[in-house]
């Protein structure tokens, strides 16, 4: 259950899908891309677990916005589904899509692209190494942002960054958000809306029948290290 004041009545016309998730996923993308830097249409975001919800929610929101983007994601094991995974992500509105292992070793293709980039704000969801190389390629004065740690690793700051490069380290928390701008929720969502209206916003969802529930749990439970995206498991009620 829940108190009166925190329901929120939402937008007419928004898709069920974007209805049923926007809670969570998309709102943290929109806070993330909103109460850290002022970014101005060409602005770019750099970010890692880009094809995670949120991360989806960023790259589509943030091209609403005329912002770049800079993606970060996990190599797979062939060559064809790291293909899959960057063509899926260009097709959300990505400008370019990073793997992993290519910014742990430095290549050459990887360091210009994100010293090119400039990025202003970059976002985290995964931590350890790979946010450490990241915070090396923020402008100076940027925000590094940690919304999440999937990798259950530390964030280590290197000093230098701090003293040389102004580098703010910032965390966000999308509940502590919603308790506190209560007011702010609805003018959030009826903006979220009129992307999903406009199609330049949605959400990837595998509608379930509810007396099938089983197999959206154990779907949303599982594991798969090859799956190009991962969709919510959305329960349907009979009408």
């Amino acid at each position: 259950f829940c108190r009166a004041d925190e329901l929120c009545k939402l937008p007419a016309g928004m898709p069920v899908e974007v209805a049923a998730t926007v809670s969570v996923n998309a709102s943290t993308a929109f806070r993330l891309l909103a109460d850290f830097e002022e970014l101005a249409p060409g602005d770019t975001v750099l970010q890692n677990g880009a094809n995670s919800g949120v991360g989806e929610a960023v790259i589509q929101l943030a091209r609403a916005r005329g912002l770049r983007t800079v993606n970060v994601v996990r190599a797979r094991e062939s060559a064809a589904a790291n293909e899959a995974l960057k063509a899926h992500l260009e097709a959300l509105g990505a400008d370019a899509v990073l793997f992993d292992d290519a910014l742990l070793s430095r290549e050459d293709g990887a360091v210009r692209c994100l010293k090119e980039a400039k990025a202003r704000l970059a976002l985290n969801c995964v931590g350890g190494p790979l946010t450490t190389e990241m915070m090396r390629y923020v402008a100076q004065g940027g925000s590094l942002v940690t919304y999440g740690g999937m990798s259950r690793r530390p964030v280590t700051v290197p000093t230098g960054l701090l003293i040389f490069q102004d580098l703010k380290i910032r965390g966000y928390w999308q509940s502590r958000w919603a308790d506190r701008h209560p007011g702010e929720r609805v003018e959030m969502l009826a903006t979220i809306a009129e992307y999903a209206a406009q199609g330049k916003f949605g959400v990837t969802v595998d509608k379930v029948p509810f007396a099938e529930w089983p197999r959206a749990l154990e779907q949303a439970l599982r594991r798969d290290t090859t799956a190009v995206t991962r969709a919510k498991q959305l329960l349907v009620f009979a009408e």
